[in-house]
């Protein structure tokens, strides 16, 4: 991994407690753990013990969250960064005098349809998930979602050069 903070992770695990000292191991991959209000983050690690071991899930820091209940808790932390960050779009456009992501308007790029707020997961017409076209174009905005996407798609004439 070319992660800058691969090898300071590595270098976290190895001062780990938790693992034997002077084992050699790999570290497969990991994510970072955002809290709010604790001194620091902390990160979740998978990594093999060598030469041959399996791979092994741990949180860094002493955090207590046990390996068998770490995926779901990474799951957790995805839905508060998911809603942090909505509040964070819609204090930031509040502040600018801008639309909030309530008032967005967005359009499945797949399908067509459209709809009105922030990129909902899916579609809801075709379930697509990979999609989006959101504009930031609010729902007071005469033309459709549909027309503003079709002119920033439209094949463009080469330049000559």
């Amino acid at each position: 991994m070319s992660d800058e903070n691969f090898d300071y992770v590595r270098r976290r695990l190895g001062y780990d407690p938790d693992l034997p000292e002077g084992v050699e191991f790999e570290v497969l991959a990991y994510a970072p753990i955002l809290w709010s209000g604790w001194e620091g983050d902390s990160a979740a690690v998978l990594f093999r013990i060598l030469p041959d071991g399996k791979p092994q899930l741990h949180v860094l820091d002493g955090v207590d969250i046990a390996p068998e209940t770490l995926l779901q808790a990474l799951e957790d932390r995805i839905a508060i960064y998911e809603r942090t960050a909505v509040k964070t779009k819609a204090f930031l456009a509040k502040a600018r005098g801008l639309p909030t992501p309530r008032e967005w308007r967005w359009c499945c790029t797949a399908c067509k349809s459209e709809g009105r707020g922030d990129e909902p997961a899916v579609c809801p017409t075709c379930g697509s998930d990979d999609a989006w076209y959101n504009y930031k174009t609010t729902v007071d905005d005469r033309q459709p979602a549909v027309e503003r996407l079709r002119g920033l798609l439209a094949p463009r004439e080469p330049k000559d050069g």
